[in-house]
C-alpha cells in the first residue's frame, strides 16, 4: 500500500482478506491489489467476495504473490496483472497504470 501511495495513487490498506472485503463494501474502490497468500481467506477468495460486493463486479485487481506461478493459470487470467515478489516499483507502476490510468 505504501508503494502505491509513493507512486502517487491514494490507497486504503487492509490487513486481512475479510478487512479488504469490508473496505470494498463500505466505499468506492477502483482497484484491488491483493496478496494471494493471506491469512484467513486467501487472495482469490478475497477477490471473489470483493467483486461480489463492489460497485462493479469487474473491479480490476492486481495479484501479488511470493509463489512463482504460470501467468496462464486460469485464476491469473482474472486479474489485470500478476506480480511475483520481489517486484520493482516500476513494475507496480506499470500494472496500476495499465489497470486504472495515471494518478
Amino acid at each position: 500500500m505504501m508503494r502505491i501511495r509513493q507512486l502517487g495513487w491514494p490507497a486504503i490498506g487492509a490487513a486481512t482478506g475479510e478487512q479488504a472485503v469490508r473496505v470494498v463494501t463500505d466505499q468506492p474502490v477502483v482497484l484491488l491489489v491483493v496478496e494471494l497468500e493471506l491469512a484467513g481467506i486467501d487472495g482469490w477468495e478475497t477477490l471473489t467476495k470483493a467483486r461480489q460486493r463492489a460497485a462493479s463486479p469487474e473491479l480490476p485487481a492486481i495479484a501479488l504473490t511470493i509463489v512463482d506461478r504460470d501467468p496462464t493459470d486460469r485464476d491469473a487470467q482474472t486479474v489485470a496483472a500478476y506480480l511475483t515478489k520481489p517486484f520493482r516499483a516500476a513494475d507496480l507502476r506499470t500494472a496500476v497504470t495499465d489497470a486504472i490510468g495515471t494518478p
